[in-house]
């Protein structure tokens, strides 16, 4: 276990009663094999419970850490991914709000709240025009990816079994979502089409950008460093300031 292996080398330099708090901990639910929200409830219960219980670990029973983060609150679609594709899908909610899976912080046999009254742009999504000659469309599709978000098609993300050319049009549509909608980006050299039909599939979920300008310029200073807090076997799931995130965050 990592925090022992922690303790064992604080004891070996005389900090054997050195307090620990866990940065970050979390399991994504996206981008990778076994990154599902079914597979990150059940991490994520399982690490409530134990913080609860206050059992410790082996070197430390009955001594948990002093403070556990949760990482994160939302989805960051422009997160690095150096280091793998699910590195942009850790949070307990989507970039809207919405609830991945339950957890129960403190809540009880509540669900956890998912964001109400979000605001939207237009019903509209930028897909594959199929009535082009699409066979060297590949290219398009990666000029779209190396600018918007397309970690959900990698192998085992929520979209990896969507297919070709439907993999295309979730790249199209995450660039059209980017840059809010206008119609220039979702040319492609003629092969984007706007359409008024969800072409979602499944699990696989083409979003909808939300309707501000304002969410790009408080982005990095109010959702990136936001964590839930679990202090002393005390839970603070902070909906507050989430529900208040999420009010500026549909400022027109």
């Amino acid at each position: 276990m990592s925090i022992d292996t922690l303790v064992s080398a604080l004891s070996k330099v005389g900090y054997a009663e050195m307090d620990i708090i866990v940065g970050k901990i979390g399991w994504p639910t996206d981008g990778a094999m076994n990154t599902t929200s079914a597979v990150a409830q059940i991490f994520m219960q399982g690490l409530v419970d134990h913080l609860q219980s206050k059992a410790g670990t082996p070197l430390r029973p009955k001594r948990p850490p002093r403070e556990t983060y949760i990482f994160s609150l939302l989805d960051e679609d422009q997160w690095s991914i150096k280091t793998g594709n699910y590195e942009r899908h850790w949070s307990i909610f989507t970039f809207d709000g919405q609830a991945k899976y339950n957890v129960d912080l403190g809540q009880g046999s509540k669900a956890l709240a998912s964001a109400h009254v979000v605001d939207y742009l237009a019903q509209k999504w930028c897909a594959v025009n199929n009535k082009k000659d699409i066979s060297n469309v590949s290219g398009s599709a990666s000029e779209a990816c190396s600018a918007a978000d397309c970690s959900a098609l990698s192998p085992g993300g929520s979209c990896s079994g969507i297919g070709w050319p439907r993999n295309v049009s979730y790249a199209f549509n995450n660039y059209f979502q980017l840059h809010d909608q206008s119609a220039d980006s979702c040319d492609f050299g003629s092969l984007g089409l706007i359409t008024t039909v969800d072409p979602s599939v499944g699990d696989c979920r083409y979003t909808i950008a939300l309707r501000t300008s304002f969410y790009t310029s408080i982005h990095q200073t109010l959702v990136a460093p936001w964590s839930m807090m679990i202090q002393g076997g005390t839970f603070f799931a902070f909906l507050v300031l989430f529900v208040w995130c999420v009010d500026l965050l549909t400022l027109r």
